[in-house]
């Protein structure tokens, strides 16, 4: 008999962090762009779709988030697609 070993949310094993847009740079503009990743069953992001955050910035932040890689979902021990919520932040340092 086989027992259910339920869903296992995806992992971030490599993240690349984004670079800060040149023009946002000289606006002294920061903010935080909200992203849903949508991933395959290699961990591998396929899709990104901002949800917020200002558009001067979230093209770098789909940039690097289509770099990072995870350790796939996995719905009874099987690797499946999903979808991560994750918010990337601008900061320029002072």
């Amino acid at each position: 008999m086989r027992t259910s070993s339920g869903p296992v949310e995806p992992k971030l094993k490599t993240r690349v962090a984004p670079v800060y847009p040149e023009a946002a740079r000289r606006m002294r503009l920061e903010g935080t762009v909200q992203l849903q990743l949508s991933l395959n069953e290699q961990g591998r992001v396929i899709d990104a779709t901002a949800s917020g955050g200002n558009p001067v910035l979230v093209a770098a932040a789909k940039d690097a988030v289509r770099q990072w890689r995870y350790e796939p979902a996995r719905l009874d021990g099987i690797p499946t697609t999903s979808t991560v919520q994750v918010n990337i932040v601008f900061k320029l340092s002072q």
